[in-house]
């Protein structure tokens, strides 16, 4: 199931919002996805984060929240018209295809590597970000959860996964 949609949401009042209205707001758009999923029989799969831009007022570069996702072919162009309809505004939500392979873009003169999950986490910890060799962007203050991955992306699945997969190789290699 490659993560195959990128999803921005960014509401237009949301600087005008309550800090925990701001959380709950991107908790409902993530449930609205989810159930797009149940809905058309998928199982829903993706990455999400939250980030703001510290010091910096407006729309669009308030608080706002990235949804790399993925929808089967079939269903990309019905999400991708359902979608924008989740807020108001005409760029309130920008849905497109994407993928988290490397690419090279060109930004601010040099070129650098781009990859749509590395944008994502882009103001995630300074120890994960060394870590996983992501560039960093020091992000303004989030309530609530800044970022978190579906129940089929966690570790645990990803080991059971992995384990069945290996499991599996054994059966057929006897």
């Amino acid at each position: 199931m490659p993560l195959n949609r990128m999803v921005t949401f960014r509401s237009p009042d949301i600087d005008q919002m309550e800090p925990v209205a701001q959380c709950l707001l991107s908790e409902r758009l993530r449930n609205k996805a989810g159930q797009f999923a149940r809905d058309h029989k998928f199982p829903f799969t993706g990455v999400w984060s939250r980030e703001t831009h510290p010091g910096v007022v407006g729309p669009a570069t308030g608080e706002h929240m990235h949804l790399l996702m993925h929808v089967p072919q079939k269903w990309q162009k019905k999400f991708d018209d359902v979608v924008v309809n989740w807020l108001p505004g005409p760029t309130s939500v920008d849905a497109r295809a994407r993928n988290y392979e490397k690419r090279f873009v060109m930004s601010q003169g040099s070129i650098r590597v781009f990859c749509s999950l590395g944008y994502i986490v882009k103001q995630m910890d300074s120890r994960a970000a060394y870590r996983n060799k992501f560039r960093r962007e020091k992000g303004g203050p989030i309530l609530g959860k800044r970022s978190g991955v579906t129940v089929n992306l966690t570790a645990k699945a990803i080991a059971a996964w992995k384990s069945a997969r290996g499991h599996l190789s054994l059966r057929m290699a006897a």
